[in-house]
């Protein structure tokens, strides 16, 4: 008579060999290049993204005037 623990272990080894990915050779996705990476690297490229067109507006920023101006401003003989 069969022992039914050893049958048991055997299917459990022989189902085991299935997922056994002990020869797995992984694939670099690290550039040739790059020699010195010690850690993971993802690149995620996504759709560029669109800004709403501003409008352009006629805009005078002030200049801050000197004494000097504003004295000859004061007069009118500065614009």
């Amino acid at each position: 008579m069969v022992d039914l623990p050893d049958t048991i272990k055997a299917e459990i080894n022989k189902m085991a060999k299935q997922y056994d990915k002990s020869d797995f050779v992984p694939v670099s996705f690290v550039s040739d290049k790059n020699t010195g990476a010690t850690t993971v690297q993802f690149v995620i490229k996504t759709a560029s993204i669109e800004f709403p067109e501003v409008l352009q507006h006629d805009v005078t920023i002030p200049v801050k005037m000197t004494f000097w101006q504003k004295l000859l401003k004061l007069f009118g003989f500065y614009r």
